[in-house]
């Protein structure tokens, strides 16, 4: 899933990466959380089109996921990013996990209640 071919630029210059540092890159998402947003925006009604783009990005994202086999466990608006094009981008994978062939590998408590399915 990782790449090896990020390249640091170091204090004199140089371009290399250090073979001991371990770094994880994201990508900056500077419109924050969804559920900010929601919340920043609760006065006036949302466009048609902004609701349907942050709907499509979601499902474009759980289908990228489901097609990888990756399950997120945690599906909610606060893991939920918007970059600065109001793109929506799925975050916090702490509690994802590949699928399991047995459905019954997959079972515990996890994610959040208020956005757990009731059974």
């Amino acid at each position: 899933m990782g790449t090896s071919d990020l390249q640091i630029q170091t204090e004199n210059g140089h371009i290399g990466m250090p073979s001991n540092l371990c770094c994880v890159v994201v990508e900056y998402c500077p419109g924050g959380a969804l559920k900010s947003y929601l919340i920043k925006n609760r006065r006036r009604k949302l466009a048609f089109k902004v609701v349907v783009q942050l709907a499509l990005d979601l499902a474009r994202g759980l289908s990228y996921l489901h097609m990888k086999k990756i399950v997120h466990r945690d599906v909610k608006t606060e893991n939920m990013l918007l970059d600065k094009t109001r793109t929506l981008k799925i975050a916090d994978f702490g509690v994802a996990r590949i699928e399991a062939s047995n459905p019954h590998d997959m079972t515990g408590e996890t994610g959040t209640l208020g956005y757990m399915a009731p059974e």
